[in-house]
């Protein structure tokens, strides 16, 4: 067996993030350096370095495999470039706070901020000068001034919030009710947590509520899809396994401690972090 490193030209620990992805014989590494934030784009046969990507504020990073392309949010922007060359594809200003790292699944990626959640299309394109033209028009129409309304950011898909009860009387929770764990997500649905104890079932071409399930307190860390099934924790210990496609509850497990992480599973056999340091093996 053969080592061999790659080693940055600024050396740091990542502090943010860290993701490897593996695209016709490229090695995307991700990472958020402490000094400059950066994505670094690696031959797998000769480790020579291709591309590098940088991106001001940078605090989370993704990679779509199927598309190759590498997804960065900054404290309010999402940026999507080509992770072979750097080239820029998108860039669009969310404008409030992105809470969790981006989540891909296919051409779709999912952005939590402010309490909602949020679907681009990773294969959007932009011209240079649009990103700049919208936010000189966003803070016009803010300023109240006779302009018309700016159009959506660059593929730009929907947006959801929690819902209060089905999918056919859908209305906003009173008070508020927020997302706030990062969605799990499958080819026609996702899964997200929010803090007035409920986990939703969103379709994935439109945002709508499919399910919501009450659990006893509120969801903590992503929720996981294995197969037919979706686990999640919350905040008094309970794991908690449901249909994910009609949001029937199956079983729930008390753990005596929250989750720390999603939980994996490999093999048959389930695996849950607790926040008191314990690891469970639940079969």
């Amino acid at each position: 067996m053969h080592l061999t490193k790659y080693q940055p030209e600024t050396p740091a620990s990542p502090s943010t993030s860290f993701m490897l992805g593996l695209h016709e014989m490229t090695f995307v590494l991700v990472a958020c350096w402490d000094t400059v934030p950066s994505s670094f784009t690696i031959s797998a046969a000769t480790f020579a370095l291709k591309a590098r990507l940088c991106i001001r504020l940078l605090r989370y990073m993704s990679y779509s495999s199927s598309t190759a392309t590498g997804i960065g949010v900054s404290t309010g922007g999402l940026f999507i470039r080509d992770a072979r060359t750097g080239d820029n594809q998108s860039r669009v200003r969310i404008g409030g706070l992105i809470t969790h790292p981006p989540v891909v699944n296919g051409k779709s990626v999912y952005i939590v901020s402010n309490g909602n959640v949020l679907l681009f299309d990773v294969d959007s394109r932009v011209l240079p000068w649009a990103y700049q033209v919208r936010l000189i028009w966003t803070q016009l129409s803010l300023w109240q001034l006779p302009v018309p309304t700016p159009p959506d950011p660059a593929g730009f898909r929907w947006h959801s919030t929690p819902m209060e009860d089905g999918p056919e009387t859908s209305t906003p929770v009173a008070g508020n009710a927020e997302f706030i764990t990062a969605p799990a997500a499958t080819s026609d649905a996702i899964y997200i947590g929010s803090n007035n104890n409920s986990v939703y079932s969103l379709s994935a071409k439109d945002g709508e509520m499919l399910w919501k399930f009450d659990a006893s307190s509120i969801p903590v860390v992503q929720p996981t899809v294995v197969g037919e099934r979706l686990y999640f924790g919350t905040s008094d210990g309970t794991l908690y396994s449901v249909h994910r496609i009609n949001g029937q509850e199956e079983r729930s497990l008390g753990l005596g401690s929250p989750l720390s992480a999603p939980v994996t599973f490999a093999s048959g056999v389930l695996y849950a972090r607790t926040e008191d340091g314990r690891l469970h093996q639940i079969t």
